[in-house]
């Protein structure tokens, strides 16, 4: 992954297939991720629980960028997303920080699915 803006498809590949150990590492160690209710789960252990969770309710999403900018090591991403998870359907917009790690990817450092609702 070379650019910030991958982490869209690759989010949306590994929900869709339920890849719990993928979806997982788009995650930096320390991330941080809102919930609907609006607590935030912190750490990537905490929030492959969340993951976890989600995938036994069955789930597909579907997402389009909206932007993507790095600067250094930084990035700050938006996707608008639509999606099914337990019967229901959802449909929001994000608002995300990424960091470049170590080995040259990129990783979700704090995650908001639930910024805005998609109008």
């Amino acid at each position: 992954m070379t650019n910030a803006v991958d982490l869209h498809g690759q989010y949306e590949e590994a929900m869709n297939a339920a890849d719990l150990d993928t979806m997982t590492s788009l995650f930096d160690p320390e991330a941080r991720m809102f919930l609907p209710d609006g607590t935030v789960v912190d750490g990537r252990n905490a929030i492959r629980d969340v993951y976890a969770a989600l995938f036994t309710q069955g789930t597909s999403i579907s997402l389009t960028t909206r932007f993507a900018t790095e600067v250094g090591d930084l990035a700050l991403l938006s996707c608008s997303w639509e999606g099914v998870s337990g019967g229901q359907r959802m449909a929001g917009i994000t608002a995300e920080s990424a960091r470049r790690q170590p080995d040259g990817r990129w990783a979700f450092l704090i995650d908001n699915p639930w910024a805005a609702p998609k109008e």
